[in-house]
Order: C-alpha cells, then sequence, then structure tokens
C-alpha cells in the first residue's frame, strides 16, 4: 500500500468521512504527456495579463485544483468499471475548490466551496453537520455526470484547434524554432532603439511628446513642470543638455519601429517568423497599435517580456536598466497605484517575466509530439465512461408537492 492510500485508510478509520473530507491528491506529474507544472504556469501567466475573456481565465485559474482531478476522470473514461461514491471521495476537496460548483454555466449559485466552508464553521450548530453531510452526498453521487457534460464541451471545443496542431507540427523542433524566432524579434529591437537613440543624440534633442488631452493631459503637464523645476536645481545638471542615457522613449520609438516593420512586410515576416506570425502578428491590426506614449509608460515591461525566454543577454540587460532609470514622465504613479481599470501591474509584471518562458517549456521538441499529443486528447476525450446506474428515482414531475419534497430530502 503506497503512502497516499496508508493515508486514506487511515483517514477512513479515524474520521466520518461523510462530514471530513480525506486529503486531496497529490498533482500528476504529466497530464496525457504533457509537463502539469509547465501546464500551470503557462495557466498562471497568461490569467495575469488580466485581458482574456472571464471563461477563459476562470478556466485557467482553476487549472491547479483541476489537475488534481486527472486520475479520477482518467478512471472514469476508461470505461472499465462503474465509478463509485468511494472513488470520488478522495477528490472532494479539491472538486469543492472548482468554484461556483459542478455543473458548467450555472453561476448563480454560491459554489460548493462556499457552502461547504459556511456549513463547516455552523458544525457546532445542529444544521452544520446535515448541510455539511447533504453537500459531500451530492459530490460522491453527482460528479460523473456533471463531469461528463465538462468532457462533452472538450470534446466539442478540441477540433477547433487541429488548424494550431498543423502549424506546429511542420517544424522538427519547435521549442527551438520559437526560441530562434524571439532571438530575431530581439535583435532587431536591440537593433532599432540603438539606431534611434543615437540619431537622438546626433541631432541633441530630446523626446518631447504632444501633451495628451484630459486628466491625463494634465498630470504630464504637472509632471513635466516639476521635473523641470528639479532639474535646473540639480547641481550636475547643464541648460540645455540632451539625456545621454536610453530612455523609455528610445525604446518605444524602436518597438514601434519593429512592430510596423514585420506588420508592414507581413509576407517577409512569415518567412522569417512563421509561428510568431501566426500566433501573433496575423491577430493584430496595424491600424490599433498603442502609441508611443502607451509603450514608453511600459517599457520595463516590454523589455522584459522580449529578454524574457531567452539566454541572458548583456546589452538587453543594460538597455532594461537603463529604461528603468530614465522612465516615462509620469511612470512614479506606479509606486502610489497599482491598478488601472481593473488591470493589476504586479500581475502584468509577472506575465512579462513568465508568460514567454511557459510558452518555450509546453513546446515539444519534437513536430510529431504535438500530433501525437493532440490525438491522444481526442482520443481521450472520445472515450464513453461507465457510470454505472443512477442510485437515485428520478422526481415525477405529476406527483404531489409532499411526495416531491420528501423524495428531494431523501436523495440531498
Amino acid at each position: 500500500m503506497n503512502h497516499e492510500a496508508a493515508q486514506t485508510a487511515q483517514f477512513d478509520g479515524g474520521k466520518d468521512h461523510r462530514f471530513f473530507d480525506p486529503p486531496s491528491p497529490e498533482r500528476p506529474e504529466d497530464i496525457l504527456g504533457v509537463d502539469t507544472e509547465a501546464l500551470i504556469r503557462l495557466g498562471r501567466s497568461a490569467t495575469a495579463l488580466g485581458i482574456l475573456p472571464y471563461e477563459v481565465s476562470h478556466g485557467l485559474h482553476m487549472l491547479p485544483n483541476a489537475t488534481r482531478l486527472f486520475p479520477l476522470v482518467e478512471q472514469m473514461q476508461s470505461g472499465v468499471d462503474e465509478i463509485t461514491p468511494q472513488d470520488v471521495r478522495p477528490y472532494r476537496r479539491a472538486i469543492k475548490d472548482l468554484n461556483p460548483g459542478l455543473r458548467p454555466g450555472k453561476n448563480f449559485n454560491p459554489g460548493l466551496r462556499t457552502v461547504d466552508r459556511l456549513a463547516a464553521g455552523a458544525a457546532a450548530v445542529a444544521i452544520g453537520i446535515p448541510l455539511r453531510r447533504a453537500v459531500n452526498r451530492r459530490i460522491d453521487r453527482e460528479f460523473p455526470t456533471y463531469a461528463t457534460d465538462a468532457i462533452e464541451s472538450a470534446r466539442q471545443n478540441i477540433e477547433k484547434i487541429e488548424k494550431e496542431v498543423e502549424v506546429i507540427e511542420k517544424f522538427d523542433n519547435p521549442k527551438e524554432q520559437f526560441v530562434a524566432e524571439l532571438q530575431q524579434v530581439a535583435s532587431s529591437t536591440k537593433q532599432s532603439i540603438r539606431s534611434n537613440h543615437e540619431q537622438r543624440i546626433k541631432q541633441n534633442r530630446d523626446y518631447e511628446l504632444p501633451t495628451p488631452k484630459g486628466l491625463f493631459g494634465f498630470f504630464t503637464k504637472v509632471a513635466r513642470k516639476v521635473r523641470n523645476f528639479f532639474r535646473f536645481f540639480s547641481r550636475n545638471h547643464e541648460r540645455g543638455k540632451v539625456n545621454q542615457n536610453i530612455t523609455a522613449y528610445d525604446v518605444a520609438v524602436g518597438v514601434d519601429s519593429t512592430i510596423r516593420s514585420l506588420l508592414s512586410e507581413r509576407d517577409r515576416s512569415k518567412q522569417r517568423l512563421p509561428l510568431i506570425s501566426h500566433f501573433i502578428l496575423d491577430r493584430i491590426p496595424i491600424n490599433r497599435l498603442p502609441s508611443i506614449e502607451q509603450i514608453a509608460f511600459m517599457a520595463p515591461e516590454i523589455l522584459t517580456s522580449i529578454f524574457s525566454a531567452l539566454p541572458e543577454d548583456e546589452e538587453g540587460e543594460k538597455m532594461l536598466d537603463s529604461a528603468i532609470r530614465n522612465p516615462h514622465e509620469l511612470r512614479f504613479v506606479t509606486r502610489y497605484k497599482r491598478s488601472y481599470k481593473h488591470i493589476y501591474l504586479d500581475s502584468i509584471q509577472h506575465a512579462t517575466r513568465t508568460l514567454l518562458p511557459a510558452i518555450r517549456d509546453v513546446l515539444p521538441t519534437e513536430g510529431k509530439q504535438v500530433r501525437q499529443t493532440f490525438e491522444t486528447v481526442r482520443g481521450f476525450l472520445a472515450l464513453r465512461p461507465n457510470l454505472g446506474k443512477p442510485d437515485k428515482a428520478p422526481i415525477k414531475k405529476n406527483a404531489k408537492l409532499r411526495d416531491r419534497i420528501r423524495t428531494s430530502l431523501k436523495r440531498n
């Protein structure tokens, strides 16, 4: 008997399984050939951006708990034996954490986790114990049915990504291809930043962008006046002296130039950067690019993202350090306000450090592995589980109200 089985046996012998939950099982090391930890890192990084639809973001947020359920789902999909409440019981805690409840798309209820915690907190009161037992019975009994609904939804969606699989499987080494293309983008960006910086120094000027309109423009004017005031009294200040360092505006002009060059020459970009073109550049409309002002504000995060999945680069590190020391003139507000319209700077900074490395780690070293994984997942979802016979009698619609209430109470 392994450690997990012994722990479960000890639990069942010492505690009432109707009220208490066994310890959650460990996550499997891989899921259908994909490294579990790499998959979770990718989900966390993508969620941190804060720009995904709620359904996608919520699903990725639940991924760490969902992966704990895979052995149970795998047992269910095998179709060899029917799933019993005893099989579901060890996964009860992970199921509760998949808020807001079991049935996909039903958001009107407070969620199993919330109800369970309220019941556990009210255990000292008579109502708490039967309520939590009812929640546990419902999970043990009904999870296979709801899991089947979720698998059916996944089965319908898996076919939508086959075109993406066809693109990736053409490469001998998708991971190496991805890193090589990132290296080209990083090199082009550094060259463009360097070129624009040198041109500015030769022209002996600093960037002075037009003042934006509205409240943002008001703060920009105030920030420029404050900056000029302190520069005037600085001992090292020389009136008219141009900033010789690479600034956030140098980075913004260089990044903007690189992006526009890649988008304006899409055919050439597809030949040089087939992976990045298909998954990123082809989805960016050239008429909706961020302004120089916006890129300059986020210059440290943009450079961090570009260099995050590449080997250490001394020149890139120096550019990043210089952009941090010579930031956008309103960058100081991030010390006091870390969010704007539900977009959190801390989450964005986490995503810029981890998203591209997470994508790199998930990609296989052989193109054929992508097709093999896809076919494995598709075959797994196509299996028809053996759910056994339902252990509850249906409630007849034409039954008397008293009988319907009595039947409902027996089921719960």
